[in-house]
């Protein structure tokens, strides 16, 4: 809210021959005290904003801008926390796999292994039980590989929703020299400074 205050005078004196009819210039120069014509006038000014909608619009905006900046940190806390909370769900569902995996893996290593004693021992042994035994323990062998890759995976998620995946990591996935140079650039103008802390 800033009122303006405004204050003008304005003073006109005109020689025009209209009065007393000057024969020259000079005598009309002459005669400037008592002018022919002589106006005056004066006036101030005072300006107030009505209502202050300029400001008011200002202080909305800024508002607003607010509002949304509040609402955009909120929205990505949410989403660091949704993350990091999927990926410690996918880890605890991945080391249950593993488990699983693990026992069924001994299973299946344990019927092999009945099945070369009881071959050493009588030679008695039927190929197609033989494949049936091998194609379980290659399975079994499969899916634990499988869990722990996943683990992994699940891992390295977590490690990302959280930030630690670059701040800890990023020297490591630059493959040569020239990749390092880079990130080190990057980090000496300010940006990804993470990735060198």
């Amino acid at each position: 809210m800033r009122p303006d205050i405004a204050v003008n005078a304005q003073i006109e004196s005109i020689q025009n021959g209209s009065v007393y009819g000057y024969k020259s210039f000079g005598e009309s120069w002459g005669a400037i005290a008592d002018p022919d014509t002589l106006s005056q006038s004066y006036g101030i000014r005072y300006r107030y904003p009505f209502g202050n909608r300029s400001f008011d619009a200002r202080l909305t905006q800024a508002t607003s801008q607010v509002s949304d900046s509040r609402v955009q940190l909120r929205q990505t806390s949410n989403d660091v926390i949704r993350d990091v909370n999927d990926a410690l769900t996918s880890i605890k569902t991945s080391r249950t796999r593993i488990a699983r995996t693990n026992e069924q893996l001994e299973a299946a290593e344990a019927a092999f292994d009945s099945l070369a004693r009881r071959e050493e021992a009588s030679a008695d042994v039927n190929r197609n039980e033989l494949i049936l035994i091998v194609r379980r323990l290659l399975s079994a062998r499969l899916a634990h590989i499988n869990a722990l890759i996943d683990n992994k995976r699940a891992e390295s998620a977590l490690l990302a929703a959280q930030g630690l995946l670059s701040r800890h990591y990023g020297p490591w996935t630059s493959h040569n020299a020239f990749e390092s140079h880079r990130l080190e650039q990057l980090a000496s103008s300010g940006l990804f400074q993470h990735l060198l802390d």
